[in-house]
């Protein structure tokens, strides 16, 4: 599975899609991933030390700390994509009976035996 080119994507909708949302992982969490890993595999070939070592391990967790912010954003991106098919989900009309509904809510809610 391969990132597709940015120049191929539409802009983003206000309403996130899987698909969107798929895309946007590999444009923002997966893109700053990969920069590290090159970077790092630079910064070993490039075998300095001292200041500029240094200076290279910091470009490092600069972009160590933007990829966790991008993947942070899209956690959380994610999670309300999750919570808003889960509230779309509970007010779906139903077939089911009252009666019916209030016995599967009850027995979702209700404490187990433990033996």
């Amino acid at each position: 599975m391969g990132c597709s080119s940015p120049a191929h994507r539409h802009t983003q909708p206000t309403q996130p899609t899987l698909k969107s949302l798929a895309e946007r992982l590999c444009d923002g969490p997966l893109t700053s991933l990969m920069a590290l890993q090159r970077r790092a595999e630079a910064v070993a070939a490039e075998q300095t030390s001292g200041d500029e070592l240094i200076a290279n391990l910091q470009s490092l967790v600069s972009l160590a700390q933007s990829g966790m912010l991008a993947f942070h954003e899209f956690t959380a991106e994610l999670q309300a994509f999750v919570d808003q098919l889960a509230i779309e989900q509970v007010e779906k009309p139903t077939d089911a009976e009252p009666a019916d509904l209030l016995l599967a809510s009850w027995s979702a809610t209700r404490p187990r035996r433990v033996d």
